[in-house]
């Protein structure tokens, strides 16, 4: 299994901005957009504006599913690109643990959410296909309003909508 971080590159759906490599039809290739629950913990966010769209065209180019990847508390190195775009360092809790963690934004942060739920689905069901699982994930995901419409399923702005692990693994045993 591969996961991909769709990218932050926002778009209109009128060309793709996701990243090359999650564009793979290849069967356990995923490309993962980034939603904000708008710090309520819900489902029923909004799809993130830096959030890369596929064209709406050509469904070969949208991102496959969404996660949270907006206003995420991570462990995060200052030194790090990416870390440093956080506006909110802390440290750990360790002596030399300084500004161990940031809270940041893109679809680095939604991908890791949707590699943890492919290793459990790996755990519901270890005889379990690449394709099978990233299928479990596209079958079951929840579909909320915000963005474009789904056609066939699918939307050019956030795939199949925000993941349900629980549905996934029900579905994958």
């Amino acid at each position: 299994m591969t996961v991909w971080a769709a990218g932050n590159d926002g778009g209109d759906g009128l060309e793709s901005l996701t990243n090359p490599p999650g564009r793979d039809p290849t069967g356990g290739i995923i490309s993962a957009a980034s939603y904000y629950d708008q710090d309520n913990g819900t489902r029923n966010g909004v799809v993130s504006d830096f959030s890369s769209r596929g064209d709406a065209s050509r469904s070969q180019t949208r991102p496959d599913i969404s996660a949270p990847g907006e206003n995420i508390t991570s462990s995060c190195r200052l030194y790090l690109v990416i870390c440093s775009t956080g506006g909110a360092p802390e440290n750990g809790p360790g002596l030399l643990d300084i500004g161990t963690f940031n809270t940041i934004s893109g679809t680095s942060m939604a991908a890791p959410h949707i590699a943890g739920i492919v290793a459990q689905l790996f755990q519901a069901n270890p005889a379990a296909t690449p394709a099978r699982v990233e299928a479990a994930i596209k079958a079951t995901a929840h579909k909320f309003t915000d963005g474009s419409s789904y056609v066939g399923g699918t939307s050019y702005d956030k795939g199949f909508g925000p993941v349900d692990v629980v549905a996934a693994a029900t579905a994958i045993r």
